[in-house]
């Protein structure tokens, strides 16, 4: 029976069959680079072949109907690789990257108010001109631009130009073992570039370039701001507010955020699809009382599109949201047709309308979160509810919330462990509590925008917004001391990863979809994964290491051997959670690291340091060496920009490696890369090829 439905609900869901072939082109266009001088043939033939098809003889046509189907998934690939290989700006003859040089000025408009950092001021800009040869050349692309924080923010606003002469620097990763990949996170934005000027390097000119639609959205976005910091007292309760209206994450309290990530609830500062669906909820309850003429159902349909994409805009377009607002744009359009389609082929829908806008997001983890939080809630939410009957009505709600958290993090778990390494153990109490907390407070605070015209009633419902968040976020800190709240420091590669997304699919199908065939398909991934575990382990037991990294103004080292770990450096590297979590953490989860301790094999008898039979000097001060003849060592560290010169340490040492860390000033580390240089000295520079690893 089941073998006779697949056929009917496959046709059911077109984009699912869309969807599929062209992430397979997105895919294979990022990682093969493939010229269009290929894919603009293969589609070409591609629909050429399926259309002659479609025009044979009915009989012709279906025996060749695979062929047909064949023709017409090669032709969706073709065109996704098109549309990946359109999306890379250093694709265009007209990139800045092509044409710009050191020496020449550059003429860039910001694309938004510049941003209040602790150092700096921020903006993403669009790089229009450049300086090439005298001429001034037309180019595209876009950078980061810092301005020196003098007392006062600098004149400026979206659509402000501004003329500089001074190198642009391309965005290059740390280059630290597991660290993020920054440098492609803002390729697939368009961001190539950054630069930093300080008061008096640049020139503001008169002429300004903005849309009309983005000034209003930036308008809208800045009055919402200024009402909600205006009404709501306390800098964390604000800071939470425009997180969770129009996700505006820049007044977060760090800490805090990382207590809400710690407890399983992020999502609910991170602007995502419950908010869409908690907007969608109250425009639906206020226009309920209107009459059910097509004229009617046209001008509803409207109101609530318009609503939610305005909101959706302002909010930044994240791709949570953006992914719901064209889910519910099919739902709207759906009930004005009276036709309601299949959820997953409304949720395939959204995502190749997301992957032809840019093919890039597949990578955001905000785009793989949303979908697969969905599709795991689809297939599981209602199994595990019908797992427990409740007759009364508020805890049946209250078992039907729990049953939504629940099914979302079946299939949402992996990818939880590969990107960030911890698992939240009191998720369900966390958001048994904040998920209703939060429904509260945004609809507080859509009443406060609403409103905010009336000075004295905005003020009762700021303070009304301001009490749910505050008991919101004092709830949220409390969860995460709990001890043993939080499975941290889980080391999962990407085969890991998908092993435990197979397993964990497996067995929800075999025990809620009573799938039979799951169970002997999962206990054959777990054998799998047991034995790439226990091959992983063995290969990390038997290594031993030593890890400099690039922390930029800091010395830090560790020493690696089997699972453990001896940190050397500064102080504040080793004292700083921040410091820590962004530089640290990912390279001794990618090592497999499970103790930081006082390694056997590890002796120090200043300034040398003897690790596994090898020696290694550290210089971090000046220091005069006198030897009768050259001492041998491994390798040379130079920290902290010592006064000492390479032709003097040649002198004395014999060496194989120079390493200049990120506590030197760059113009020092030029000088010294020089006299390695013409001393055919090798050498390591960590800013600018990243942490330097020396497996032993």
């Amino acid at each position: 029976m089941l073998a006779h439905r697949v056929p009917y609900i496959w046709k059911k869901m077109p984009f699912v069959r869309i969807v599929i072939p062209f992430l397979i082109g997105i895919l294979l266009q990022w990682y093969l680079k493939i010229e269009p001088t290929l894919s603009v043939p293969l589609l070409v033939i591609s629909v050429f072949i399926s259309l002659i098809i479609s025009l044979l003889h009915i009989n012709i046509g279906y025996t060749l109907r695979w062929v047909q189907g064949a023709a017409i998934n090669i032709s969706i690939i073709a065109l996704a690789m098109l549309l990946t290989y359109g999306k890379d700006s250093r694709n265009h003859a007209d990139w800045v990257g092509h044409h710009y040089k050191d020496s020449g000025a550059v003429i860039i408009s910001l694309l938004e108010p510049p941003v209040t950092k602790p150092k700096s001021f921020k903006a993403d800009a669009s790089i229009q001109f450049v300086q090439s040869n005298g001429a001034w050349q037309q180019v595209q692309g876009e950078l980061i631009v810092y301005l020196q924080k003098d007392s006062a923010a600098p004149p400026l606003d979206y659509g402000s130009k501004i003329l500089f002469i001074k190198p642009l620097q391309p965005i290059k990763n740390s280059g630290n073992p597991g660290a993020f990949d920054y440098a492609r996170f803002n390729l697939f934005k368009g961001i190539t570039h950054q630069v930093y000027l300080k008061t008096g390097e640049y020139k503001i000119l008169p002429a300004s370039t903005s849309s009309d639609v983005t000034r209003l959205l930036i308008d809208i976005r800045q009055y919402v701001i200024g009402v909600l910091q205006t009404y709501i007292t306390g800098p964390e309760e604000s800071g939470v507010a425009e997180a969770l209206l129009i996700g505006y994450r820049n007044d977060l309290d760090k800490d805090l955020v990382q207590a809400y990530s710690n407890t399983g609830v992020v999502h609910i500062i991170a602007i995502s699809g419950m908010h869409l669906a908690m907007i969608y909820g109250i425009l639906a309850i206020l226009l309920k009382w209107i009459k059910p003429t097509l004229r009617n159902r046209i001008l509803k349909a409207v109101v609530i599109l318009s609503v939610l994409w305005i909101f959706a805009l302002v909010a930044g377009g994240a791709a949570s949201i953006v992914r719901s607002a064209v889910m519910f744009t099919g739902i709207v359009l759906g009930d004005l047709l009276n036709k309601k389609g299949s959820i997953y082929n409304t949720l395939a829908a959204a995502a190749f309308v997301m992957l032809c806008n840019n093919p890039f997001v597949l990578w955001d983890v905000g785009f793989q979160l949303s979908f697969t939080a969905v599709l795991s809630i689809v297939v599981f939410m209602q199994p595990i509810y019908k797992l427990v009957f409740v007759k009364n009505k508020l805890m049946d709600s209250l078992w039907q919330l729990s049953a939504v958290t629940l099914s979302a993090q079946v299939l949402t778990s992996p990818l939880i462990f590969y990107y960030f390494h911890q698992f939240p153990l009191l998720f369900m109490v966390s958001n048994f509590v904040a998920v209703p907390l939060s429904t509260i407070i945004l609809t507080l605070e859509l009443i406060l925008i609403a409103v905010s015209p009336i000075a004295f009633v905005a003020q009762y419902a700021g303070q009304a917004c301001s009490l749910f968040i505050w008991l919101m976020n004092t709830f949220i800190r409390k969860v995460d001391q709990v001890p043993y709240a939080l499975y941290d420091n889980v080391q999962v590669n990407l085969l890991q990863a998908w092993l435990i997304f197979l397993v964990t699919t497996a067995l929800g199908c075999w025990l809620l979809r009573k799938w039979k065939v799951g169970l002997p398909i999962a206990g054959l991934l777990i054998l799998t994964l047991v034995a790439v575990n226990k091959l992983e382990s063995y290969s990390l037991v038997n290594s031993s290491k030593v890890v400099i990294y690039n922390i930029p103004q800091h010395h830090a080292i560790d020493f690696i051997y089997a699972r453990s770990n001896q940190f050397v450096g500064d102080a504040i590297v080793a004292s700083e959670p921040m410091l820590q979590n962004f530089h640290l953490k990912p390279a001794r989860i990618n090592f497999g690291i499970q103790s930081s301790e006082l390694l056997p094999v590890l002796s120090f008898k200043h300034p040398f340091i003897h690790f596994n039979e090898k020696k290694l000097l550290v210089i971090d001060k000046p220091q005069k060496f006198v030897s009768a003849k050259k001492i041998k060592v491994d390798v040379i560290v130079l920290a902290n920009n010592p006064k000492i010169y390479i032709s003097n340490l040649h002198k004395t040492f014999d060496c194989d490696q120079y390493v200049f860390d990120a506590s030197n000033p760059q113009w020092k580390i030029n000088l010294w890369k020089k006299d390695c240089d013409s001393l055919h000295l090798r050498h390591h520079s960590t800013p600018d090829k990243g942490a330097f690893v020396m497996e032993l």
